[in-house]
């Protein structure tokens, strides 16, 4: 999967502004309406602490494509462009007034970060659905997830603070 938007909103939302700009422009052209939209929906995420994927036909038929072309190396052009096509062919994430429509759209995962000791997104934890639900029930397992990415960042923060584990035959 090619690290350019939409995907890997979770590592981005926290990190600088350069950083978020090289990830939206790595999406190559994108129309005006995504654009402006998605630096919403990172300080949405941020806000929310999680962000959700809506489950669509664009979206299933792009990552199919996506992994047909993934060889594991960094993105090439075909593999940008098909990213870019999930920025022109769905609405991504949420943003606070939408919210009250989730129980319409299926959703394919609610995610959070996980963070090392130095605030560095490192990992994320999705639940993945599959389905419509609930903003109720969207909410609760965004929270699950928050919980389990807390703690998953305490054990993270352990293994990489335990100085030298190889030497000690570990």
């Amino acid at each position: 999967m090619p690290f350019v938007a939409p995907f890997g909103r979770e590592f981005v939302a926290w990190a600088p502004a350069p950083v978020r700009r090289d990830w939206m422009v790595a999406a190559g052209p994108v129309n005006d309406v995504y654009r402006a939209r998605m630096p919403k929906v990172l300080d949405e995420i941020t806000r929310r602490g999680y962000g959700i994927e809506r489950l669509s036909d664009p979206l299933l038929k792009v990552f199919a494509a996506l992994l047909a072309v993934e060889d594991g190396d960094a993105p090439d052009p075909v593999a940008v462009r098909l990213a870019g096509a999930v920025a022109e062919l769905t609405v991504v994430d949420f943003l606070p007034g939408e919210l009250a429509e989730v129980e319409h759209s299926p959703l394919a995962t609610v995610s959070a970060p996980i963070f090392d000791t130095d605030g560095n997104v490192v990992l994320t934890v999705s639940a993945q659905p599959y389905s419509r639900l609930t903003l109720e029930r969207v909410r609760a397992i965004g929270e699950h997830m928050l919980d389990f990415a807390e703690r998953a960042g305490t054990a993270v923060a352990q293994q990489v603070s335990t100085p030298d584990r190889a030497n000690r035959g570990s």
